[in-house]
């Protein structure tokens, strides 16, 4: 068969695949034929707990068919978000294929296809250059009719099938136009190419055509793999409901990869850590993730499909079934899931779980664990607990736009690479920005999908200044106010937001966290330091210190830190030693308190109503606390005490502070410890002490963390010739050996057939001079084609001298017969 080079130049990736070696026949894209008669026994015993919800899928489809059947007209099915029409598609054909008889259920499937089939196109008319739409529809079409193939009559089989075509024809051609063509780690990205790619498959059972659509997605999508090979932690810098829409298609790009073409991404080292991106922003009770980023309050598609997927292809340690469990068991007692993506991921759950993998919860899962997002810039910790006293979750941001990676790339143009070919919109201005839920109560959240507005994130402002387009006099960080986070170049912006945490320590406890934002502001506001620093004393209290310092021609005079509720109201409270505010959460109050070191001038505390908007038909409410007072000289500190109802907050005395270092005294309860805080010099040399009861009895924390990140490191860890060419070279190899040993002997004539051939974009560009690790490669292809053309130039000289001897043979023959003849008459005259 004829092997297809895959080749992504922005990271010098390179595959081989066999493009043509396709099914004859569907079903073929998830399994063939002879898979569905295992589905009922499945269904019945191992996979029970999905069939069942199969069955609940298929009745509220069924249900709810105003809502799940797409319209009779073309304009109200285009006149709003249409992703449901696409979605609910596949569960349902799962369903039908282990509970065939169910006739409603195929009609419903039927009049849906045939309508959706009548439409010219998949769009919303609103967003027409927005082709999600018409992956999600894609996706789903293509999917039913793979799986369902043989129950439609030929007419509908030929009719859905040029409607595949056409539509896959179109996103292939607008590929090459839209941003998501050509870009790498990003939603669209992720559900357009995978919709392109999943038509191309089917329809490369019928046309040649898709072989080319199947290439330019694979060299997309392949380079996307390797990015996050490089990204290593498992996130995704969009945050964990964005994160799940991704994921729900990049998990179906991976098995459909190693299922067609042999492309094993096991082994990717994002892929090993990704399980921690679902579980270590688990807040307590497996209910919600904690929302950074544009997000909901939980995933928008699964996670059980893809943590299935993680643990059958990828750890198969028990963690990914454990955990979905877990998350399928919350969900009875929690928030269902959005109806336009509540089933959507139950087929491959189905399909992927392997029920040999038993059910193994993370070693210590009952202790609150801390975990580092590197890249993401993210620490949590107490993530993935069971709801209870002292299951307390505290998250901490503070990165680079898009993540360290990807910064680094685009700052160093890495092989023509730049904003050109990410899209952080999705992102919020929340450098230095907290959630924190002590016994698993919402004291402080993120402000979830909406504007970018800098005070809905947790962080601080500052004023006076001009350079907000939404909140003067007061400055938030970098690109806020719109409802995408700007990012192009091409659209003005010459800023992007750089922060980093520089400290994370975990002792005796106690955890010490230090981020570092300053560089999240504009240039325009000249501030040296914005330094966040949390100290989670014991899982009931958290001491928040913010310190700024300004340069001393800065022109700011007031700072601004706010805090934010999307499910409880902050309320005010009296008290005459502390301001601050309260929060009543089951009948029990929560408490945050602010201290200054400047006690004639303490700051101001209000509390508004915010309503945010993630879209036309949806708003929401955050409570928000704003406490605001005057900048102190070229530095201030803030102090801030988060506690739960089991604190009582009886004293507390900052101390007087100097450039290098700040304490506070707490009395807490009954017993009283000293906070010292180490700012060192120009932000080197932080630290934390805690005296504990008796200043002899101290905690000295140190940095368990290495903030250090060296781009060109990573990369030459990660060269591609190294990370993927063996195999490539494996399969060349593979490939000539199985040609030669068609051949005859090296001294017959060796006939070439023309589907033998070797491609020839396997040896383009692919000289010593671009890549030394490839000569080989190179000179094994370039030997096969030597021999070949020998065998040809042998072929040719052999007729030739065949020709000649049998002139020679013919000329004798003629010869001989002559004489023999003039012989004969001698001798006949000669008798008689």
């Amino acid at each position: 068969t004829l092997l297809t080079r895959i080749y992504n130049k922005h990271f010098n990736v390179t595959k081989l695949v066999d493009i043509e070696r396709t099914a004859n026949r569907h079903p073929m894209l998830y399994f063939d034929n002879h898979a569905i008669s295992g589905f009922k026994h499945k269904a019945e015993t191992t996979h029970e707990h999905i069939a069942k919800d199969l069955q609940k899928a298929r009745y509220d489809i069924l249900k709810w068919k105003e809502r799940t059947m797409p319209p009779g007209k073309y304009s109200k099915f285009a006149g709003s978000w249409n992703e449901i029409y696409g979605n609910v598609l596949p569960p349902l054909a799962m369903y039908l294929l282990i509970y065939p008889d169910d006739d409603k259920a195929f009609t419903f499937i039927q009049d849906s296809m045939d309508q959706l089939t009548k439409y010219p196109d998949w769009l919303v008319q609103a967003m027409s250059a927005d082709e999600v739409p018409i992956s999600h529809s894609l996706i789903g079409y293509a999917t039913v009719f793979d799986f369902l193939y043989d129950r439609f009559d030929a007419q509908r089989q030929q009719m859905y099938l040029n409607k595949i075509i056409n539509t896959t024809r179109d996103m292939y051609q607008k590929s090459h136009r839209r941003f998501w063509g050509k870009s790498y780690i990003q939603n669209h990205v992720a559900s357009n190419m995978v919709g392109l790619l999943t038509g191309a498959i089917i329809a490369s059972v019928h046309t040649q055509e898709a072989n080319q659509w199947i290439k330019e997605t694979l060299t997309l999508l392949e380079g996307n793999m390797y990015l996050l090979d490089l990204i290593r932690d498992g996130s995704l810098n969009e945050g964990v409901s964005y994160g799940a829409y991704t994921t729900r298609t990049l998990t179906q790009y991976l098995f459909l990869v190693k299922r067609h073409f042999d492309i094993d991404h096991s082994n990717n080292s994002w892929l090993r850590e990704h399980f921690w991106f679902y579980f270590s922003t688990l807040l307590p009770g497996f209910k919600e993730n904690v929302a950074i980023a544009d997000c909901n309050i939980n995933w928008w598609y699964g996670p059980e499909s893809q943590l299935t997927y993680l643990d059958s292809f990828v750890l198969r340690n028990g963690w990914g079934n454990w955990l979905a469990g877990k998350i399928r068991a919350a969900r009875k007692h929690g928030v269902s899931p959005g109806v336009n993506q509540r089933w959507t991921t139950h087929h491959t759950e189905f399909l992927w779980y392997d029920p040999s993998i038993n059910a193994t919860p993370p070693i210590k899962n009952d202790i609150p664990s801390l975990r580092i997002f590197p890249d993401w810039g993210v620490v949590t910790y107490g993530g993935g607990q069971d709801l209870k006293d002292g299951a307390t979750f505290l998250s901490f941001k503070s990165s680079k736009l898009h993540g360290r990676v990807v910064s680094a790339l685009v700052e160093k143009q890495h092989k023509g690479l730049s904003w050109a070919n990410f899209n952080p919109g999705h992102e919020h201005p929340d450098q230095n920005s907290f959630v924190f839920a002590p016994n698993g109560k919402l004291l402080v959240t993120d402000g979830l999908y909406s504007m970018k507005w800098t005070y809905t994130n947790n962080v601080m402002m500052f004023s006076p200044s001009t350079a907000s387009k939404c909140s003067k006099p007061w400055a938030g960080q970098i690109q806020d106010c719109a409802k995408w986070l700007e990012y192009r170049p091409v659209k003005g912006v010459t800023e992007w937001m750089d922060a980093k945490i520089v400290f994370v320590s975990q002792m005796q406890g106690m955890l010490y966290i230090v981020g570092e934002a300053a560089k999240a502001y504009p240039k325009s506001l000249k501030l040296k330091s914005v330094a966040r620093h949390l100290l989670l004393l014991n899982s009931q209290l958290l001491l928040i210190s913010d310190r700024v310092e300004v340069a001393t021609d800065s022109s700011l005079t007031h700072w601004s830190t706010y805090f934010n509720n999307y499910q409880n109201k902050f309320q005010p409270f009296n008290d005459f030693s502390h301001k601050g505010a309260k929060m009543v959460i089951d009948d029990e109050e929560y408490r945050i308190i602010v201290k200054v070191a400047d006690s004639e001038n303490q700051p101001d505390v209000n509390i508004t109503e915010v309503v945010t908007s993630q879209g036309v038909n949806i708003k929401r409410s955050l409570s928000n606390l704003n406490i605001s007072s005057n900048l102190q000289g070229r530095t201030t500190d803030v102090f801030y005490i988060l506690h739960s109802p089991s604190i009582t907050l009886k004293d507390v005395q900052i101390m007087p502070h100097s450039d290098s270092k700040t304490e506070i005294k707490l009395k807490v309860n009954d017993d009283n410890t000293l906070i010292s805080i180490s700012h060192g010099t120009d932000g080197s040399n932080r630290g934390c002490v805690v005296h504990l009861h008796d200043p002899a009895d101290k905690v000295v924390f140190t940095n368990q963390y290495d903030p250090s990140f060296d781009l060109d490191k990573i990369l030459q860890q990660n060269t591609p010739p190294e990370h993927t060419n063996a195999a490539n070279d494996e399969k060349l190899q593979r490939h000539i050996r199985d040609m030669l040993e068609k051949k005859t002997e090296m001294s017959s004539d060796i006939v070439t057939r023309k589907s033998e051939k070797i491609d020839p974009t396997l040896t383009e560009n692919l000289t010593p001079y671009e890549n030394t690790e490839w000569n080989h490669v190179y000179n094994l292809s370039r030997a096969v084609e030597d021999m070949q053309n020998l065998s040809k130039t042998t072929s040719k000289q052999t007729v030739q001298l065949f020709i000649i001897l049998n002139g020679f043979v013919a000329a004798f023959g003629i010869y001989f017969l002559y004489k023999n003849i003039r012989l004969l008459r001698l001798k006949r005259y000669f008798i008689f």
